[in-house]
């Protein structure tokens, strides 16, 4: 059928639209199963995998006496705000690069290692994340070391004291592929549902009786089936 001139408008409503998902199923499949696909081969080949190790350290603070107090816990508590931005930065970063032997820089350190600290504790959480297993564990032992020496001389701390000590990990901590998989299917199907949307809105074709009746409010009398096959010899 022709196109209709651009005065003619679709009331469209959501079941429509929902009709016309239904319609264009296999658009929507094809759309997740290439999504995934594409997801699976990029992860596998294209992503380098990272590998992430961890260790824990204390945070002591005495002011006086021989005793802690709950004003010496206080303290400490407060203080590890500091700490924690003092390990990310070069007085600690710098000796550590040195104990690597400068394969790591003091500016790619601060990309690395990264702290975490759970909220009124002492407890600092130190993490370094690095393509080689090793390196990861090695950087994490450094930094605890070196960020017990200078926090204590630096803060006039008690003592620092390593809860956990940093493990060589056995598998990467990213890429997740179940992760980048689910996002590739939401996006698969969210963009696939966009275009079948956009694409219904804009189409003025009448394309069936149907359409006739239900846009135009005309029925349809007699249809003429048009014949696809040709007619040879003639």
């Amino acid at each position: 059928m022709n196109n209709l001139d651009n005065s003619f408008q679709k009331n469209i409503t959501v079941s429509d639209l929902i009709f016309e998902s239904l319609k264009r199923w296999y658009f929507i499949v094809g759309a997740i199963v290439a999504a995934l696909l594409i997801t699976v081969i990029y992860t596998s080949n294209f992503m380098t995998p990272m590998y992430t190790s961890r260790a824990k350290i204390l945070v002591l603070s005495k002011q006086t006496g021989n005793q802690y107090t709950s004003t010496d816990f206080s303290i400490s508590t407060y203080l590890s705000n500091d700490f924690a931005e003092i390990i990310v930065d070069t007085p600690v970063l710098e000796p550590t690069s040195e104990d690597l032997d400068g394969k790591y820089s003091v500016n790619s350190l601060k990309g690395i290692v990264s702290v975490n600290k759970p909220e009124n504790t002492r407890i600092i959480e130190i993490s370094a994340r690095t393509p080689v297993p090793e390196d990861s564990r090695a950087i994490v032992d450094s930094v605890c070391k070196n960020a017990k020496e200078t926090l204590v001389d630096l803060m006039n701390l008690d003592s620092i004291e390593i809860l956990t000590k940093a493990t060589t990990p056995t598998s990467p901590s990213s890429p997740n592929l179940s992760y980048n998989l689910v996002i590739a299917f939401f996006a698969a199907f969210l963009i696939s549902e966009l275009v079948i949307a956009l694409n219904f809105i804009y189409n003025n074709k009448i394309s069936s009786p149907d359409d006739i009746q239900k846009y135009l409010g005309l029925n349809v009398l007699a249809t003429i089936p048009y014949n696809h096959s040709k007619i040879k010899g003639k």
